[in-house]
């Protein structure tokens, strides 16, 4: 880029729609999203068995209840921590990817125009 585009570059970057449309669809954040911790894997390892239906118990499991057994109350309650911990991780993943969606959208449009630009000149 010659240094007399950066500034037409910010022009049209600031003048970008607004919405964004629904085939931009650009990398996500080099931070790997969060994986949901599996119930089979989890019961497996702490059930190995299934006597105590732990599986049964995981695989019900609501984001806010506490339908844990007495058998399973401890290790069920950490699974509910580890599912509560992935929401929240999740969560903060998609906002900071919307954030970057929205320059990422910014700069493409600019990056267009400049193009664009070019052919017209």
């Amino acid at each position: 880029m010659k240094n007399n585009d950066y500034a037409l570059f910010d022009l049209f970057a600031s003048q970008a729609p607004k919405e964004i449309p629904h085939w931009f669809d650009p990398e996500p954040l080099h931070e790997s999203k969060p994986q949901e911790p599996s119930s089979d894997k989890y019961a497996k390892q702490h059930d190995p068995d299934g006597k105590n239906g732990l599986l049964r118990s995981l695989n019900s499991w609501k984001y806010d209840s506490y339908n844990f057994d007495s058998k399973t109350e401890s290790i069920g309650r950490t699974f509910q921590d580890m599912m509560e911990n992935y929401y929240t991780e999740k969560a903060i993943w998609e906002n900071k990817n919307q954030i970057a969606r929205y320059f990422q959208w910014r700069w493409y449009y600019a990056q267009q125009m400049l193009k664009e630009r070019q052919n017209w000149i």
